[in-house]
């Protein structure tokens, strides 16, 4: 997360998955250390060889982890006077000007993957919803392809009253959903909100 001034409403913040790829890298770090353990333990051979491959896996996402956090790439969110740039990875860049914002929402989502609910997983408390209409959704935003959006993209964005939520997730920026929500709903403000709908 970067900041060009916390109170200049015409100021850039560009919000990076710190805490995404701090916890990649922490898991990459207990799987090689358990698979080390397997290394030494395994009583035959292909249990060696599964473990040696796990502790490599392990290593590898310990590394590319690591390295993403002292050289981050995209940030997934860029809050400017003009809107909110949308990082989607495998899609593409979408700019949702403020202007077509129509409202700012806090609610639970369920985790879902390419829409069929998994329960099993819980859900994504207080998050942040920027709502815009479906049309802008349809004509500004949608992928076609099944592969390009991924599992994830209906935990992002979520049908919300005849119009479509797009889901700021806080918990892979390493901050809170109030600071985001404040940075996100004042920029949008002063940009001259209309009253929803």
């Amino acid at each position: 997360m970067t900041y060009s001034g916390p109170d200049d409403l015409n100021s850039t913040i560009s919000y990076y998955p710190v805490a995404m790829h701090r916890l990649m890298r922490n898991n990459g770090i207990y799987l090689g250390l358990a698979s080390l353990v397997f290394v030494v333990l395994a009583p035959h051979w292909w249990g060696r060889g599964l473990a040696i491959a796990a502790l490599a896996a392990g290593l590898a996402l310990a590394i590319w982890a690591g390295r993403r956090l002292k050289h981050p790439r995209n940030p997934i969110y860029v809050l400017s006077p003009a809107g909110i740039l949308i990082h989607i990875a495998g899609a593409r860049d979408v700019m949702v000007p403020w202007s077509e914002v129509r409202d700012v929402v806090t609610n639970d989502i369920g985790v879902t993957a390419n829409g069929v609910p998994l329960a099993v997983l819980g859900k994504y408390e207080d998050l942040m919803l920027i709502v815009v209409s479906q049309g802008f959704y349809d004509r500004e935003i949608h992928v076609d392809s099944l592969y390009r959006r991924g599992p994830g993209w209906s935990n992002v964005f979520v049908p919300w009253n005849g119009q479509v939520g797009i889901a700021l997730h806080h918990e892979y920026l390493g901050t809170d959903a109030g600071t985001l929500r404040q940075a996100v709903e004042s920029r949008w403000r002063a940009a001259g909100a209309r009253d929803p709908a």
